[in-house]
């Protein structure tokens, strides 16, 4: 009885550390199952992109508030910042 009580409580452990170890690697952004990283690898380009377009618009309203661009080039900056975005 004592035998397998131990046996079982190991292989419990072991059940958990590596349930463990998983969860860890998942939390620093790595996974063992692909459809996560397509996930993940999509969302990060999305970001990307977005984080772009968010540099390039400040820019040019940057820009515009200080008197270096006239409204009709701000607004073919910001149309062909727009255009990007939507090309990627």
């Amino acid at each position: 009885m004592g035998l397998i009580a131990r046996i079982l409580i190991a292989t419990g452990m072991i059940i958990l550390l590596i349930c463990w170890i998983l969860e860890v690697a998942y939390a620093c952004g790595s996974t063992l199952f692909l459809k996560d990283r397509t996930h993940t690898w999509a969302v990060s380009a999305e970001r990307r992109r977005h984080d772009e377009f968010a540099f390039q618009v400040s820019w040019i309203t940057d820009e515009l508030a200080k008197g270096r661009l006239s409204s009709g080039e701000a607004e073919r900056l910001m149309e062909a910042a727009r255009a990007r975005l939507g090309a990627d």
